[in-house]
This record gives C-alpha cells, sequence and structure tokens, in this order.
C-alpha cells in the first residue's frame, strides 16, 4: 500500500536546479536546429537513405564447421607438397581444406547419383 502525500512545496513545484536545466536545453536546442525542432540533421537524413535504400542480395558464406579425422602419413605428405607446389604457382585450389572439399564431393555427388 502506499500513501498518498498531500502536496507540499518540495514535491509540487519543480527546484530552481530543475528549472535551470529545462532551460538550458530549450536553449541548446534553438542555437542547434534554428528555431526549427524538426530539422534533421545532415547525419539523420544519411541514416535514413541507408535503411530506406533496397538491400542488395548478399553472398551467402558457406560456414565451416571443424571435422576431424585419421589420415595415412603418406596421404598427408602429399596434399602437403601438392599444396606448397600450388600455393607457388597462385593457383585458385591450393589448400588442404579445398582439395578435401573438392574430392569429398565428387565423391559424393558420385554416390548420390548427382551429375
Amino acid at each position: 500500500m502506499t500513501k498518498n502525500l498531500p502536496p507540499t512545496a518540495e514535491t509540487s513545484t519543480p527546484t530552481s536546479a530543475a528549472l535551470k536545466f529545462v532551460q538550458k536545453s530549450n536553449s541548446q536546442l534553438a542555437n542547434h536546429s534554428d528555431g526549427n525542432h524538426n530539422t534533421p540533421s545532415s547525419e539523420d537524413a544519411t541514416r535514413r537513405k541507408r535503411r530506406q535504400s533496397p538491400k542488395q542480395p548478399r553472398k551467402v558464406k558457406p560456414t565451416y564447421q571443424s571435422f576431424s579425422t585419421r589420415i595415412r602419413s603418406d596421404l598427408k605428405r602429399r596434399l602437403k607438397r601438392l599444396s606448397h607446389e600450388r600455393e607457388e604457382q597462385d593457383a585458385e585450389i591450393k589448400s588442404v581444406q579445398q582439395f578435401v572439399e573438392e574430392a569429398v564431393l565428387m565423391w559424393l555427388d558420385e554416390q548420390e547419383g548427382v551429375s
């Protein structure tokens, strides 16, 4: 239960500090907006244009998850050697991850009968 207190001088009238704050805020608004409180800044207009512009379709980046498996050491050596060679040639597919992805994709497509 809350008690209804009768208005007193402290609760019914704003303090002089509050009045000064309001007056200062109003004068700052008048100085910044040249008397028109609804004038947006150029920064606000730029933000609004960005929000209203049609969205460009985003390229969906593949998400990666860690997948660990063991491999024979001779295969690992061959993959690393090929990776280094292709790195020097600045080939498009040059990392061991790319090799594995390509090989697995080809194998899966073959198994699933995808052409």
